[in-house]
């Protein structure tokens, strides 16, 4: 009898500790905050090889790889308070960005300078991805402003997979000169990201939104309106990429009336985070009034930072 109570406290102790510790796969943690699940295939002083559950066969640039976690076999981690779970404070969260600069300035029969600043900032939370863009414009000639534009968007996505998710937009736009003087609009959607074998990766979007536009004359249009979006990048060698990014919005009362707002380029680096960027930005109004040029279109040198 006792050496059977013996068997069974040794039996309820082992059940108890294997309870209390789980089998990791191997993650690999990118620097945008998102995790792909596989293993390690290979690693050179530039590139991680590795086996993804979903991609098959991948490479990635060092600098996108913020940490590899390697299959191991760890204790349970404690469950986090009722209150923290239900503020949504479950799991650490993920912050990264760029913020870019461009300034020209001209001395000659015609005195004119240029500034544009942009920042972009992602951070992660549990299921949910948080997406800020700010953008500033200005031209003077002669001493006169010709241009001054502002522009801000934040999206909120819900990850369903490491491809689907579903998003909540709102944006606005402010252009002094401008077909479009005032621009508003607040939506929601899907979406779907993939990253290829190639390395090529693709992030689209679609969606309805409610678009208010005020014109230069005063008058204001607002309506619901289709969304379509769509960022491509194409890593190559040594950190350079490529990449194109548009978004259109139509009305749906009326399918001439759209806007579209691109930029297509190539991303070089530099030193550490910094970068040089060339780029080449169209937007083009459908439906303008009066003289008002329906396209813009600039090509510019940008100086950068990834944080």
């Amino acid at each position: 009898m006792k050496i059977t109570d013996k068997i069974k406290r040794c039996s309820l102790f082992l059940l108890t500790m294997s309870s209390a510790s789980a089998v990791l796969g191997a993650e690999l943690v990118l620097t945008n905050g998102d995790i792909i699940h596989g293993e390690l295939e290979a690693e050179s002083e530039t590139t991680i090889t590795w086996m993804s559950e979903l991609f098959g066969v991948i490479t990635v640039q060092r600098d996108n790889v913020q940490q590899i976690v390697i299959d191991q076999v760890a204790e349970a981690a404690p469950q986090p308070a009722p209150e923290a779970e239900a503020a949504g404070l479950s799991e650490p969260s993920s912050l990264s960005g760029s913020s870019q600069l461009s300034y020209n300035r001209k001395r000659g029969n015609t005195d004119s300078e240029e500034a544009y600043a942009e920042i972009d900032a992602q951070w992660q939370l549990g299921l949910y991805r948080h997406d800020l863009a700010i953008e500033a414009e200005s031209e003077k000639t002669d001493g006169l402003t010709i241009e001054e534009r502002y522009k801000a968007d934040y999206q909120l996505n819900y990850m369903f997979d490491d491809r689907w998710f579903t998003y909540g937009k709102a944006g606005y736009e402010k252009d002094l000169f401008g077909a479009n003087e005032e621009q508003q609009h607040v939506g929601l959607g899907i979406g779907y990201r993939k990253d290829f074998s190639n390395q090529l990766k693709i992030d689209a979007q679609t969606g309805i939104s409610y678009l208010v536009v005020r014109k230069q004359d005063g008058k204001t249009e607002k309506g619901p309106a289709g969304r379509w979006a769509l960022r491509l990048d194409w890593p190559f060698g040594s950190g350079f990429s490529l990449f194109h990014d548009h978004e259109i919005l139509w009305s749906l009362r009326d399918i001439n009336d759209s806007l579209l707002d691109s930029s297509t380029g190539m991303k070089i680096p530099l030193l550490g985070g910094v970068y040089s960027e060339l780029r080449y930005d169209y937007d083009f109004i459908n439906r303008v009034e009066g003289g008002e040029k329906r396209a813009d279109h600039e090509f510019r040198v940008l100086l950068g930072y990834d944080w």
